[in-house]
């Protein structure tokens, strides 16, 4: 009987053993398939991501063109134009810094000279040199110098197309010019006479550089003397007609009368 009680008690504990290890492969096959199924989801998820963002990368790059066409790249164009500017920024300061050199120093030359130098509002230097009004502008290196109004006839004079040929062959003497404006209030069309010229430090002797070019302008007038005075004594040279220098005539009643360069 004993022995019948502990076959039965075996067959039992087998029994449970089985069921028990039945049920717990059940349990880990199920937690596998849930765990499996939950990676299909992520993965599904993350799939659909990365398609949404290759979508936006699709059309970020086929709008790109476009884009380029429609809003050309200008970062190189605006280094170019910030280098430019930089330069032209440079140059002006160093123009400005010679021009201001320039200007003292001639400042303080014709003092000694005594030529009664002042600086106007413009910065121009105005002087009398040899009883002769002069100014001078300063752009950076250069200097222009005019000599304003000493002469003027009217149109209406006999000898003005006379004056006008000799003016056109007296500009061709080196050294400053002769320009001719248009009549002023009283119809007379003035004369003055300018000329450029550079001032730099390899200029040792300043004085006596600035009274050669001062000096031309003298000579300017007796060359206009010399050639009116020669026309007219040999009318037939003024059919030998040079290109016209310096003229500003355009509201001359003459129609024929040559233009101001």
């Amino acid at each position: 009987m004993v022995d019948y009680i502990y076959d039965i008690d075996v067959h039992i504990a087998l029994v449970v053993i089985i069921l028990l290890s039945l049920f717990i492969t059940i349990l880990f096959f199920v937690q596998f398939l849930m765990n499996r199924h939950t990676e299909m989801l992520i993965s599904k998820l993350e799939l659909e991501k990365l398609r949404e963002i290759n979508g936006l990368t699709r059309e970020n790059t086929d709008a790109s063109p476009s884009k380029q066409a429609s809003e050309p790249d200008n970062s190189e164009e605006s280094k170019n134009d910030e280098c430019s500017d930089s330069k032209k920024e440079s140059k002006n300061g160093e123009f400005k810094k010679i021009e201001d050199i320039n200007r003292k120093k001639l400042l303080k030359l014709f003092t000694e000279m005594s030529c009664n130098p002042r600086m106007d509002e413009q910065e121009n230097l105005a002087l009398s040199y040899q009883g002769e009004n002069f100014l001078l502008m300063f752009n950076g290196p250069f200097i222009r110098i005019w000599d304003f109004s000493w002469y003027s006839v009217k149109p209406t004079d006999d000898n003005f197309t006379l004056i006008k040929d000799a003016v056109n062959y007296a500009n061709f003497s080196f050294g400053p010019s002769i320009v001719m404006h248009s009549p002023d209030e009283d119809g007379n069309v003035v004369f003055s006479s300018r000329v450029d010229v550079p001032l730099i430090n390899i200029v040792d002797d300043i004085q006596g550089y600035m009274e050669v070019v001062l000096d031309s302008f003298f000579s300017l007038k007796q060359s206009l003397s010399r050639e009116i005075n020669r026309l007219k004594t040999n009318p037939q040279d003024r059919t030998l007609h040079d290109n016209p220098i310096g003229f500003d005539t355009a509201s001359l009643s003459d129609p024929s009368s040559p233009q101001a360069n």
